[in-house]
């Protein structure tokens, strides 16, 4: 019996959204292993696996798992870490997850978000039986035999409030909290009962920030020459002011018209100007280096003007 499971997982609000950040994405698909997933093995020495196209998409299969002691679990765990904490108001999708148990009874394939300590936020599991099982904020959740039908499709919701809804085929199954910063997103299989470690296998995997914040970068800056400044995730049409320090960075009270006294990153900021973006949010302020500014030290940030959200700190010296 194969239990088949199609994940749609997003953590904050599900909509669509002009400003996307692929923060994962692995298709399984170019016959190696990718370097952001660190491998564990836990009562098993070893492991075979392929990546190959399938009819129904790529696929990951995991065969050959040799467990140590008969009759214990045994696990294969696939880790990896973002290298850089995401923060429960931002938003995320898993997009067209597929786990099978390949080989039948007894088997669990589970799929995991781990905050910074390494403590599970929220958990799916497709289980012997076609069972499911939840874990939501260490609130437990389960489905009776043959409660999770072949094919099923699960959507794991975040919202701004950090509640988490579960449901399959577009019906609840669970509902409760879970606050964190995701830290690691984990994929395992384990065998609870067996002699030997059957068989799992799992489709694209994809890790999207559907809500990234404000981002600011600069391009080379030469004296003398063309450069430009471009911020990224804003408020499509939106007015995008951008500043610049040769002070350092520090916090600094400013008077920003309509969005009031902010706290800038820069000390003794002075404007470069205003400049609407486009409708995909990003802003782009362009013009030519004042000749004689080389070796200079120079900061910059921007500032959305509808959303009052400010850049990060660019610092950069001009060559």
């Amino acid at each position: 019996m194969k239990a088949m499971l199609s994940l749609l997982l997003a953590i904050g609000l599900a909509s669509t959204s002009l400003g996307q950040q692929t923060v994962l994405v692995d298709d399984f698909d170019d016959g190696l292993l990718d370097p952001m997933w660190t491998l564990t093995l836990e009562n098993a020495t070893a492991w075979s696996y392929t990546e190959s196209a399938d009819p129904a998409g790529t696929l990951l299969e995991v065969t050959d798992v040799q467990p140590i002691n008969s009759g214990s679990s045994c696990f294969v765990k696939l880790d990896s870490a973002l290298s850089q904490p995401v923060n429960q108001q931002f938003n995320f999708e898993i997009d067209g997850i597929e786990l099978e148990n390949a080989s039948g009874d007894r088997g669990t394939t589970n799929f995991v978000l781990l905050d910074e300590q390494g403590g599970g936020i929220v958990a799916f599991s497709a289980q012997y039986d076609n069972r499911w099982f939840a874990n939501i904020g260490g609130t437990f959740f389960f489905g009776g035999a043959d409660s999770f039908p072949s094919g099923s499709d699960v959507r794991i919701i975040r919202d701004a409030t950090n509640l988490v809804t579960v449901t399959m085929n577009g019906h609840i199954l669970a509902s409760e909290m879970a606050p964190g910063s995701v830290g690691t997103v984990r994929f395992f299989y384990n065998n609870s009962a067996h002699t030997s470690c059957p068989d799992f296998a799992v489709d694209r995997i994809q890790l999207t920030d559907l809500n990234p914040p404000l981002s600011l970068s600069a391009s080379a800056l030469v004296s003398g020459s063309p450069g430009s400044l471009t911020t990224s995730y804003g408020t499509p049409m939106g007015m995008v002011g951008f500043a610049y320090s040769v002070s350092g960075a520090g916090n600094t009270s400013v008077n920003a018209g309509a969005c009031g006294t902010i706290t800038a990153g820069i000390l003794n900021p002075v404007v470069l100007g205003l400049v609407q973006a486009d409708g995909n949010g990003t802003a782009i302020f362009a013009g030519d280096v004042p000749p004689g500014l080389s070796g200079l030290n120079i900061w910059f940030q921007a500032l959305d003007l509808s959303s009052c959200e400010l850049t990060n700190v660019v610092a950069t010296q001009i060559q």
